[in-house]
């Protein structure tokens, strides 16, 4: 009984916010309406426009970030991380790092040493891919690879495999040549090969349901860069292959695979298709976001953007999009129909260095010049500053149903070591649900 004042509350704001919606309906398209009539209930619609407005004030629901779980090891990065889904374990990518350039400097003889730790062991400073249990804390070390992503039940990690030692060599294409899909089984502790290139590398590979893995196809796509250039998808128990997007070349170079995601059991992806020739890359590219095999929006042509956590597709089907001026340092969200814009709002903050959407489209994390990090609720712009260190951000990540993240970045006191923080996301609401 105790919760229905409260209940109550939100029913309120509910029912005004789906008024306040109607109300702007109303103004957009006034021009529709007979313009005696519009003006003469002017006031009226002014009043419950306030009303919605104070409504949606006092009963909004408060975001809530609990910290709950940090980790980093002294010279280590991480490359990657992802959470399971009944939030018992992490996987991460650690790799040793090599001091290199500015962090070099001084430092010779330790570089020294390490290139001959490498020379006993060539796999001294390779990606290596391990579990951690947030429980225990204890961490268990899987393989070489990258890329990580756990099954839908938890009970499978598929990686792409570093075949050949890695330490001390740039992550160029001939670094990544050869390298496969691997599972690991969590029961068994056995890891089975899923998919082996025909040319080059894999990469990028994760679950879709239960049975099925898709992967992108790897070549060299900026001079001895890799990157992905078609996209597979794979039985695990049949090992039966489909392609969802042929590898192909325009202008003698290849189309180039950007950022992939899931919603509602479909495969979004970008497709960057050169407009012209080039040494290396294209002068322009179209950019495209596919679904499955269909044009879902056409983005146009300009030169190569790189949209890596800049869309996102809603659970009604919009498509939310981060509109960056890199000269100004402005930054809006826009909100897309049926390849119409529908809603863009302003981010209050100047001069962002990083930015990424959660997956749901509903939130915006973003880094400013003076390194404090913030999350946006993109329904009501709320901005809510993140308790983490005021170092450079590398990447975000969210759980599959967006009610966790992590946040990886540079370590405050240690050079080439990176920490990864861990954030619960509630409401006030369910606090008081609780």
């Amino acid at each position: 009984m105790e919760k229905q004042p409260y209940l109550i509350c939100i029913m309120i704001q509910r029912i005004m916010m789906l008024i306040k919606k109607l109300i702007e309906s109303s103004y957009l398209h006034k021009d529709k309406i007979q313009g005696a009539n519009f003006m003469k209930n002017k006031l009226f619609w002014a009043l419950i426009m306030g009303i919605s407005i104070l409504s949606e004030q006092l009963f909004s629901q408060n975001i809530i970030l609990e910290k709950y779980f940090q980790w980093y090891e002294k010279e280590h990065i991480i490359n990657d991380m992802d959470f399971d889904v009944k939030g018992e374990n992490i996987a991460i990518v650690k790799e040793f790092e090599i001091p290199d350039g500015g962090d070099a400097f001084g430092r010779e003889k330790y570089i020294e040493s390490i290139y001959k730790k490498i020379e006993e062991n060539e796999r001294f400073a390779d990606p290596i891919v391990c579990i951690i249990n947030l429980i225990t804390k204890e961490m268990k070390e899987i393989d070489y690879g990258n890329e990580i992503r756990f099954s839908l039940d938890d009970n499978k990690i598929v990686y792409t495999h570093q075949v050949k030692p890695s330490s001390g060599l740039r992550k160029l294409a001939e670094t990544l040549k050869g390298n496969t899909i691997n599972i690991y089984d969590k029961e068994s502790s056995l890891i089975e090969t899923l998919a082996i290139p025909e040319n080059n590398f894999l990469m990028n590979p994760q679950f879709i349901d239960i049975q099925n893995v898709i992967y992108q196809i790897g070549d060299a796509v900026n001079g001895a860069f890799g990157g992905g250039v078609g996209i597979n998808k794979i039985n695990v128990e049949n090992k039966e292959v489909e392609i969802i997007c042929p590898v192909e070349k325009n202008h003698q170079l290849f189309n180039i695979i950007g950022d992939v995601t899931l919603k509602n059991e479909k495969i979004f992806y970008i497709l960057n298709i050169p407009q012209d020739d080039g040494t290396y890359m294209a002068s322009e590219y179209r950019q495209l976001l596919k679904k499955d095999d269909k044009i879902f929006h056409d983005f146009g042509v300009s030169d190569f953007k790189n949209r890596g956590n800049k869309y996102a597709i809603t659970d009604d089907n919009k498509l939310v999009v981060v509109d960056e001026d890199f000269e100004t340092g402005a930054v809006d969200i826009v909100i897309i129909e049926d390849g119409e814009e529908i809603k863009r709002n302003e981010v209050d903050i100047e001069y962002v260095l990083f930015s990424a959407l959660s997956p749901n489209g509903k939130y915006y994390i973003c880094q400013d010049y003076s390194m404090s990090i913030s999350l946006i609720d993109i329904e009501t712009m709320e901005i809510i500053e993140i308790d983490v260190p005021k170092m450079k951000t590398h990447y975000i990540r969210w759980s599959k149903n967006c009610d966790r993240l992590a946040i990886v970045q540079e370590h405050e006191r240690f050079s080439s070591t990176d920490l990864i923080t861990l954030f619960q996301m509630k409401t006030d609401e369910d606090d008081r649900g609780e």
